[in-house]
């Protein structure tokens, strides 16, 4: 019986680790933070020429210094605040508004995701504008899965 509890206490950590830590996508997210290997994603979908590629590549390396800004900066400080009146029992009031705070710059940085994909939309086709829709049905479709694993 004791080898038995010492045998399932070496392995199921293992065990446990080689499900969870080997994930089918793990790691991919990576690759969506450099904006050339998005720019090649899309090109490889959408049939982009070599002008478009250059100025969706221009798009999203605008978009992510200006978001790498918001959310090393100004989110990451909001954050820091947030937990530092949390601990310091801070009123409902003074916590409510360094939400509201949080909540603007999670706006800015979505009205920024958006105005990204209306500027590369502009330079599509209309059948490249047909096969970006179906793309990015298919992201929200994954994406809201994703979520509901994760409740």
């Amino acid at each position: 019986m004791k080898k038995t509890i010492l045998i399932l206490t070496l392995i199921a950590p293992g065990l446990a680790f080689g499900f969870w830590g080997k994930g089918k996508n793990k790691g991919d997210h990576k690759k969506h933070k450099n904006p050339a290997k998005k720019v090649e994603m899309l090109s490889k979908k959408l049939n982009l020429t070599a002008d478009q590629k250059t100025k969706v590549l221009a798009i999203h390396q605008e978009s992510q210094a200006t978001n790498k800004e918001l959310k090393k900066n100004k989110m990451k400080t909001l954050r820091e605040e947030m937990q530092a009146m949390l601990k310091a029992d801070a009123s409902a009031e003074a916590l409510r508004a360094k939400h509201k705070e949080i909540e603007s710059v999670q706006a800015q940085l979505s009205d920024n995701r958006f105005d990204k994909m209306l500027k590369i939309r502009a330079l599509l086709t209309p059948e490249q504008k047909e096969k970006f829709v179906k793309m990015r049905k298919n992201f929200e479709k994954k994406f809201k899965k994703g979520r509901k694993k994760n409740k």
